[in-house]
């Protein structure tokens, strides 16, 4: 029982600290943006006259021309401004943050190939683009581009894969899922750990690699770990799916083998068409049984209904094979496809969906915007001196951290109006259908006898006993 416990215990926190460490490291792109630009990328395309360098070193020393310099900056080490280099390194984030729409066809491989398919292309996706991501120099600045999309897209889906947990305790489920939800903003800090690893002296492409090998080492060991997932009824999703892809295999198998042809060739037998066996096959198979009689795997079944005369002739192989498997697995996969497709499209059609929809991308943009202009916010507002950018930019992260605080009372909360909903929700629809059905005894005809009144209430509103 403690054992139990305990294995539980250990899935919820990796899964968290999955979420945590590499889920949306982008949106820590502040220090990101730090890194890039003390390795000089795209310091190719900024181009320094001596006018902007001259006026560029006025209007940092004095801030005359703001009016908002707080501080003295002669004998700062001061950051050169490039309107080009932060555009393009900007443009990366963008493109980035976009490229989230394809998250789309990874849901696909969710529902149809099981978590495991998912989490295994999503590592590679994930760790793959921060390969590509250490792997940039100078001069090939655009591997940032697809090293951005993939590790974005990969980490936003694990994530979403980490969500699974909360099978593990019924009870916090709301509990568990806020967490992941705030782990997901906690890693948007971890982006200056790598840079304070890289000012500490290591270089960039050891903070990179170093980063893709967490990263595959965790998110190995939480995909062995990972619950499976499951529907509202408890059953197993991805198993559905795995049986599924066995059987659309083993189907393909059968049908690609050009033996399967030649050994059962069709032949006419009386106005049917039927599998002729194999003659070896059968020759072997009676030398086995002493020259007993000759074994025939076809087998006719006459039937006679409705004065219609039906002849079927069945394989003995495809038979056994039927045996092991529900003879009703088709149509369930059918059913099972079509009410997915119809929930599907029920949900789509709903305006609630599309509100959300509309609310989330509003809000999100809001979020997005904000981060990936935040270092050119805070190098205007730090008279582009290095050390107050740095300073503002650990700030910034460290405040992300505080939504994994949030999240924990904000899960209890509501798994407590969840339980508190489930309890209560019989007695609240019971009232309203009473009020409904027939108000004058509980509105209109109030007794004298306030204690009869309400005991009259009570019983209204009692739920039904067995007997009833």
């Amino acid at each position: 029982m403690a054992a139990g416990a305990c294995w539980k215990l250990f899935c919820v926190v990796l899964g968290i600290l999955e979420a945590a460490v590499y889920s949306v490291t982008l949106y820590g792109w502040p220090a990101f943006m730090y890194i890039f630009i003390e390795e000089g990328f795209y310091y190719s395309r900024c181009d320094f006259d001596t006018v902007t360098n001259a006026t560029y070193n006025m209007t940092s020393a004095d801030c005359s021309g703001l009016g908002n310099c707080t501080q003295d900056t002669a004998g700062e080490d001061l950051i050169l401004k490039c309107t080009e280099q932060e555009e393009m390194l900007n443009l990366v984030y963008t493109i980035a943050m976009v490229g989230l729409v394809a998250l789309f066809f990874l849901g696909y491989v969710y529902d149809h190939y099981g978590t495991v398919c998912l989490r295994i292309v999503s590592i590679c996706l994930c760790v793959g683009g921060v390969i590509l991501m250490a792997l940039t120099e100078k001069g090939t600045e655009g591997l940032l581009f697809p090293g951005a999309v993939f590790h974005l897209m990969g980490g936003y889906q694990l994530a979403i894969t980490d969500v699974q947990v909360a099978v593990l305790f019924p009870k916090l489920k709301a509990t568990l899922i806020c967490l992941i939800s705030g782990a997901i903003d906690v890693s948007g800090f971890v982006p200056i750990l790598l840079k304070m690893a890289y000012q500490a002296g290591v270089s960039y492409k050891m903070c990179m690699f170093t980063f893709a090998g967490i990263i595959l080492l965790i998110s190995s060991v939480n995909t062995i770990t990972l619950p499976p997932r499951q529907d509202d009824d408890g059953n197993d999703i991805d198993a559905a799916c795995y049986l599924k892809i066995l059987k659309r295999h083993r189907s393909a198998e059968v049908s690609s083998k050009p033996s399967t042809e030649a050994s059962f060739p069709l032949i006419h037998q009386g106005g049917f068409l039927c599998h002729q066996v194999d003659r070896d096959a059968i020759l072997e198979k009676a030398h086995d049984k002493n020259n007993h009689h000759a074994v025939s795997i076809n087998t006719s079944d006459q039937q006679v209904k409705n004065g219609e005369h039906r002849k079927t002739s069945i394989d003995q192989s495809d038979l056994m094979v039927r045996e092991e498997e529900n003879p009703d697995s088709n149509d369930v996969d059918d059913n099972t496809y079509t009410s997915l497709l119809h929930g599907t499209l029920l949900l789509i059609k709903r305006p609630t969906f599309w509100l959300l929809l509309f609310w989330f991308i509003c809000q999100d943009t809001i979020i997005v915007t904000y981060q990936g202009c935040f270092y050119a916010i805070i190098n205007y507002y730090g008279n582009n001196v290095k050390s107050t950018v740095s300073m503002y930019t650990d700030v910034y992260s460290w405040f992300q951290v505080g939504s994994l605080f949030w999240a924990l009372p904000t899960g209890l909360m509501l798994d407590k109006l969840i339980a508190s909903s489930a309890k209560e929700g019989y007695m609240i629809r019971h009232f309203f259908k009473e009020i409904v059905k027939d108000p004058l005894p509980l509105v209109g005809e109030v007794p004298q006898d306030r204690s009869s009144w309400r005991g009259r209430l009570r019983v209204r509103l009692a739920p039904p006993s067995v007997e009833d």
